[in-house]
Parts: structure tokens; sequence; C-alpha cells
């Protein structure tokens, strides 16, 4: 018999079927549940860092699309000439992050562990295999599976990189330059420019 007790605020509540929702995705693919644990302990090559730098900067720059085939559960780059049987689904990577994000906000959809953490159990048999993680966190992988964002990530996982290392290289060298590039804005802003003026009394 269920008993009763204070109320739960609306927030509390949508935390409450958004977990379930999640439990439930993740009890239906156990496979992604092992991706999820050896990503977040570091056990693959695609770590949390390189996800969220996919997400938010090179899937921007880069402009990603592509067509997702629901049957074979597998990413087409570019749009075959004749689609057969295949049931194709358009997938503009940086627009479906952004309404995601928009959606969720960071809070309830973040590859990292930002917020409130729980304890997250992954199998109990034949042992209790648990991870800490956040409703956040569980939400963004699914998302990543899916739509096969790991997939497309794995197979341009070089690009990925060295456009995150040309990066970083070019904001360590504009902080090297910063004090000369401020002074030259700062003498800008300081010009005091005389010009002839003309007041007209009517």
């Amino acid at each position: 018999m269920a008993t009763s007790g204070p109320p739960q605020s609306s927030t509390n509540i949508s935390q409450s079927l958004l977990l379930t929702s999640l439990t439930n995705y993740y009890n239906r693919n156990p496979e992604n549940r092992q991706i999820l644990f050896d990503i977040i302990q570091g056990k693959s090559k695609l770590s949390l860092r390189i996800l969220d730098w996919f997400v938010t900067h090179y899937a921007k720059n880069s402009d990603i699309l592509y067509w997702i085939d629901e049957r074979e559960k597998k990413i087409i780059e570019k749009y075959p000439d004749t689609q057969n049987d295949m049931n194709l689904r358009k997938f503009h990577l940086y627009l479906k992050y952004r309404a995601e994000l928009q959606s969720y906000t960071k809070m309830f959809f973040d590859p990292f562990r930002r917020h409130e953490r729980i304890t997250f159990i992954l199998e109990t048999e034949p042992a209790l295999k648990t991870i800490e993680t956040t409703i956040g966190q569980l939400n963004f992988f699914r998302w990543t599976f899916q739509n096969h964002v790991l997939v497309y990530i794995e197979s341009h996982l070089d690009e990925i990189e060295e456009h995150m290392a040309s990066y970083q290289k070019e904001i360590i060298k504009n902080k090297l330059s910063g004090g000369t590039k401020e002074k030259k804005n700062n003498g800008n802003r300081n010009t005091i420019m005389q010009v002839p003026s003309f007041i007209r009394f009517d």
C-alpha cells in the first residue's frame, strides 16, 4: 500500500519521470550501459572532453549532417542515390544538440557530472556494479546512443582531436599576445579626435 508524504514539486516529479525513462532505456540496452561505464571511467578512447568538444565546437563548425538507417541501425554520411527499402532519418547534429539542450537545459543534458550525483545500477549479477553519474549525463548519453553520435565520433576521431588541439594552440597564442592587443585596443578607445563643430540656433 502506498503511503502519503509531502507533496512533490513539479521539478522533482519531472526528474523522477526522466530517471524512470532513462532506467528503462538502459535496462533494454545493456550493451550501452557498458559503453557508458567505460567512457565515464576513462577506459575508452572516447573521453568526456572529446564528446563535449565535439557537440559544442566541432559539430557547429563542420555543419555535420548524416542519415540514420533505422532498420540497420547505422549512419550514412552521403545520401544514397537509391534508397530501396531503407528507412532513413535526416540528422543535423548541431541543430539537434541545441534543440535538446534548450528542451532539457544543462542540468538534465550534459556529458559531464556537474550537478547532483546519483548511484546508478549497471548490473546486479553476478555482482552488483554501480556508477556515480547524474540524470543529465545519463540523458546526454541516451541521446548519443539513439542517434549514433558515438559511431560518427569514432570514425572521425583523428580529425576531431586535431581540431581541438589546433583550437587550444590558438587560445594559448592569443593569451600570450593578449597584452599587446589589449594595449592597442585601449589606445584606440582613448583616442580623442578634434573635429570642427557647428551649432545652429533657429
